[in-house]
């Protein structure tokens, strides 16, 4: 059976990136570094950079799955660092790293992102993540832990269904 596809306008991912530049000012986590992670982060990635007046930025370039393709079968849980580029040119890390992407289901990418950014700027700088959406779903059914992708989430201003498929509005 197909899953449902849920489409989000315009109007939708404005309210989804006001929410989050709001969570961030009212939090005290005003990022030195932006990183998105590629493709789905890097929309919301470029946008938070403006609203937020931060020029240094990174991307990680990844494939969650051996095809990456749309809908792939839930059990592909493959991830991929095809990648990374920090746009960072001070000697000290930065003190707080905001990473980026669009929808977190399993949480697969953002761990092997924040492993990535500790390699590069080590343990000093807090790392802060926000998301579009977040897919919910039982998730110790699904992938057979307790380990619970929301926890690695600071912010997101959506949660779909699991068996939901969310189409954003530059696809």
């Amino acid at each position: 059976m197909s899953p449902t596809i849920i489409k989000l306008t315009w109007d939708d991912y404005e309210r989804a990136i006001r929410g989050m530049v709001t969570f961030l000012r009212e939090s005290g986590r005003a990022p030195d570094l932006i990183v998105g992670l590629a493709r789905g982060g890097l929309v919301p990635m470029a946008t938070l950079s403006h609203r937020l007046g931060v020029r240094a930025v990174g991307i990680v370039l990844m494939d969650k799955t051996a095809s990456d393709a749309r809908f792939a079968n839930d059990d592909q849980k493959i991830v991929r660092i095809d990648g990374s580029v920090f746009r960072w040119d001070d000697d000290a890390p930065p003190r707080e790293i905001l990473v980026v992407d669009d929808i977190v289901a399993y949480g697969d990418t953002l761990r092997a992102a924040h492993r990535l950014v500790r390699e590069r700027f080590g343990d000093a700088p807090r790392i802060t993540t926000v998301s579009i959406c977040l897919r919910g779903f039982d998730w110790g059914a699904k992938t057979g832990t307790d380990a619970d992708p929301g926890s690695l989430v600071d912010y997101h201003a959506v949660k779909n269904p699991g068996d939901s498929w969310i189409e954003f509005p530059w696809e």
